[in-house]
């Protein structure tokens, strides 16, 4: 690999990773804040949410659960905070992989592991979420008289786009699992 390809890679890969290491911190961070505002507060926090912003980035419906009994508020933040983990664990694999980028491990197991964490950190995301959102309408329609109970879910076309895209990280990195392996092979013969 050229010197000048290279040190950009390094340059790219150095900036990816603290982009990842800060969402990591600050997304979970923001959601706790909010959160506890939003138990606190009621429906003010809803309000500080909604016009700073913040709710646009968060799209859990935990404001939908302020004036609910505190028990079923809890439950639905305890819930919520299961995307917010998932999205931790991709950040994590995803600056590790970047870290080793930045150190010119392009080829190693250890890419080859990193690469595959993210895609099934991403399929289980998203085949979690249509369970996560009738959990969630339940939860929320919980006070509801009898019969007026709600299951609220949907699948798009982003979704099954995530799901195949998370296929192929994973089909990509067996394929490079392959590629490492021949290629330390190929170092022990010469």
């Amino acid at each position: 690999m050229q010197k000048s390809m290279l040190r950009r890679l390094k340059i790219f890969s150095a900036v990816l990773k603290w982009l990842f290491i800060v969402a990591l911190i600050i997304y979970p961070a923001m959601y706790i804040i909010i959160s506890s505002l939003g138990l606190l507060m009621e429906k003010t926090a809803f309000h500080i949410q909604h016009k700073a912003g913040i709710w646009l980035l968060l799209k859990f419906p935990i404001a939908q659960l302020f004036g609910l009994p505190t028990s079923i508020q809890v439950a639905g933040v305890l819930i919520s905070f299961i995307p917010v983990l998932l999205f931790m664990f991709k950040n994590y694999y995803l600056a590790r992989l970047f870290n080793l980028y930045q150190k010119e491990v392009i080829f190693s197991l250890n890419n080859v592991r990193y690469i595959r964490n993210i895609g099934i950190v991403i399929l289980i995301a998203e085949c979690f979420n249509p369970f996560y959102q009738i959990f969630m309408s339940l939860l929320i329609s919980a006070q509801n008289a009898p019969g007026l109970h709600k299951i609220h879910f949907a699948i798009s076309g982003m979704n099954l786009s995530m799901i195949l895209m998370a296929i192929i990280i994973i089909v990509v990195s067996w394929i490079m699992r392959e590629g490492v392996e021949l290629e330390q092979e190929h170092k022990l013969t010469v």
